[in-house]
């Protein structure tokens, strides 16, 4: 009898467990704008199917082939070096209680070229973007 009854209530707690909501069907909520400030890029949209007030972690990823100049101490400017990284940035936001954020994210200034010495100050001077993506808790939206 012992047995049962702590089995039921093993059964009973399992009902009353607390999670964090999960997404059923995360999705944009309109069409998203993406801004290519020159050296930075800003994504900024509305998501809904994301469960009632909860945490979300946003996260922006995107290749960015940066040109950059160098200067030397007497101030000539030469060229740098064209390079190409992933950029990645996210910020966390809570949802309203029909499910739904609306979010704003900005790239960081990516690190210039490399320059032919540590005396010399790169520079960024312009980024090209491609194969940008948006994810929630790991999830990539389309």
């Amino acid at each position: 009898m012992k047995q049962i009854i702590f089995i039921g209530a093993i059964a009973l707690a399992g009902l009353f467990h607390v999670s964090t909501p999960t997404a059923q069907n995360i999705h944009f909520v309109g069409t998203p704008t993406i801004n290519d400030l020159g050296t930075q890029l800003e994504f900024c949209g509305k998501l809904a199917g994301l469960g009632n007030n909860a945490l979300v972690t946003v996260t922006l990823s995107t290749t960015a082939e940066t040109t950059s100049i160098c200067t030397n101490p007497g101030g000539k400017v030469a060229p740098g070096q064209t390079k190409t990284e992933t950029v990645v940035t996210s910020g966390t936001f809570e949802s309203d209680k029909n499910g739904s954020v609306t979010f704003c994210l900005t790239t960081d200034t990516p690190t210039p070229g490399k320059c032919p010495n540590a005396r010399w100050t790169g520079t960024v001077t312009d980024v090209t973007f491609s194969n940008t993506s948006i994810s929630v808790n790991g999830q990539v939206i389309d």
